[in-house]
């Protein structure tokens, strides 16, 4: 079965060259739909193609969330599978989810948005808030939670549901990597106990 994209490009390429064309009745073989000089502009134009589609694959081989054939280098590189992804991450999306998250993980700080960003990069919705305590002269009776000082140490994270990871054509592996599969947030647990500040209280809350 040929590629649509390929045949796309191999067509865009073709047409190109029939327009560099010189004038003159002795490139009418090479214009003719059928002629037999459009047959060698044909297979140049699938070379070119080839090279087209070839350059976008490594293109998105640069970004280490989307490599495909460098998955395991890219892997290797962030010391992956570690403590939060073995076991874990075994489909390929997954696997990419992971490389991204460990990239994304240099660079963040702890801010709330920082974490919320991190499980983003995992596949996961949630929604982070810091405590805080409730301070007399400050705090509003009836309004803020009475929560006590301690509150302050304590980062409260809300999954909304589990992680779906479905199956991605193009992306997946035919019978390795099943249609869906359904995952609570260990790795997400994981990572985030690992880069909170290590007098921060991290508390998972799951909603269905």
């Amino acid at each position: 079965m040929s590629d649509p994209t390929l045949d796309a490009l191999t067509d865009a390429y073709e047409q190109q060259l029939v327009e560099l064309l010189p004038e003159g009745p002795a490139w009418d073989g090479f214009r003719a739909a059928d002629g037999r000089g459009r047959k060698l502009l044909r297979s140049k134009a699938s070379l070119w193609a080839k090279l087209h589609a070839r350059f976008d694959a490594l293109m998105a081989e640069a970004l280490p969330w989307r490599a495909r054939e460098t998955l395991a280098t890219r892997e290797a590189e962030a010391g992956l599978p570690d403590i939060c992804t073995a076991g874990r991450a075994t489909t390929i999306p997954e696997r990419q989810a992971a490389v991204g998250a460990k990239w994304l993980g240099c660079s963040i700080g702890h801010r709330v948005s920082d974490f919320e960003g991190l499980a983003a990069s995992l596949g996961y919705s949630a929604t982070v808030t810091a405590g805080v305590p409730f301070r007399c002269g400050v705090s509003r009776c009836g309004g803020d939670e009475l929560n006590p000082r301690a509150a302050a140490f304590a980062l409260r994270v809300v999954v909304h549901g589990p992680r779906k990871t479905r199956f991605r054509c193009g992306v997946s592996q035919v019978g390795v990597d099943p249609l869906l599969k359904i995952q609570a947030a260990q790795d997400l647990e994981c990572m985030i106990r690992r880069r909170a500040h290590s007098h921060v209280d991290v508390i998972f809350v799951y909603e269905e």
